[in-house]
């Protein structure tokens, strides 16, 4: 299935986040820090529900971003990257249905000898759930972060798979 422009605004925020702690894992010395917490407001952000065609609009929330990177004995890094939905509420545009949006993404990496490109995957999966009686959906996206030895940031979306629920 093919994101609507409107949505893939939302999917961009969270690989904007997770690219911005790539950039801090891929530059030297940074191993052993402790966890970055980042936060983004979705306020405004605008979709389409995959099952009605209604645009959906977040009237506030965030998402927020926990990445660590540790080091072991051997010199390689452990990446752990976790983000969800904060407090994600959304109105609909022509029936006025209420939506609380939640959701997670993740990505756990070892990384030894890193080289450039240096290459993680990200795994998101976002619910939007009504309060009335609106078709529910689910968007699963697959993407890959990529920072290059220039320190070149980008983020390719391998697959996306949205599904209506009850």
């Amino acid at each position: 299935m093919i994101l609507p422009a409107r949505m893939e605004a939302v999917l961009r925020t969270a690989a904007a986040a997770a690219l911005a702690v790539l950039l801090v894992v891929a530059t030297p010395g940074s191993a052993g820090a402790a966890s970055t917490i980042t936060r983004g407001d979705l306020t405004g952000t605008s979709f389409v529900n995959p099952c009605t065609a209604e645009v959906i609009t977040i009237t506030g929330g965030s998402s927020q971003l926990i990445a660590s990177v540790t080091s072991d004995a051997a010199g390689g890094l452990h990446l752990d990257i976790r983000g969800s939905a904060q407090g994600v509420e959304a109105l609909g545009a022509t029936s006025g249905d209420m939506y609380r949006l939640s959701g997670d993404f993740w990505s756990e990496q070892s990384i030894r000898d890193a080289s450039y490109p240096l290459t993680v995957q990200l795994v998101e999966v976002h619910n939007a759930i009504s309060a009335g009686s609106t078709s529910n959906f689910s968007v699963h996206v697959v993407r890959h972060l990529t920072v290059t030895a220039q320190g070149d940031a980008t983020a390719t979306v391998d697959a996306v798979r949205a599904e209506c629920r009850s």
